[in-house]
């Protein structure tokens, strides 16, 4: 089965894009769910980090159904000031069978 990747442009993917981890973890017991509106505040571009940085989202969906994500951000203020960039990679995909 095909996975696409959309880059998150409209609010409806963005909103699928924060239901992720909800959905691949809603049978877990033990997960203990991030506080929505938080992650909301602090990914969204209306954010005043993001005077200084740029974020991208995207998701990853099978079937019309999110199944995994990935945001990519720069932050422009501490490659100015420390001359570097940092580098973090966090991929969430599930229920997908490789």
């Amino acid at each position: 089965m095909s996975v696409d990747v959309v880059l998150c442009k409209e609010t409806k993917e963005f909103h699928d894009f924060l239901k992720v981890p909800f959905q691949l973890h809603q049978s877990n017991e033990n997960w203990v769910p991030t506080l929505h509106h938080t992650v909301k505040r602090i990914l969204d571009k209306k954010n005043p980090f993001y005077n200084h940085a740029e974020i991208n989202h995207w998701i990853a969906y099978r079937k019309n159904n999110p199944v995994g994500r990935i945001s990519c951000i720069i932050n422009r203020l501490h490659h100015n000031i420390f001359n570097y960039f940092v580098f973090n990679f966090y991929f969430l995909l599930g229920g997908l069978d490789f």
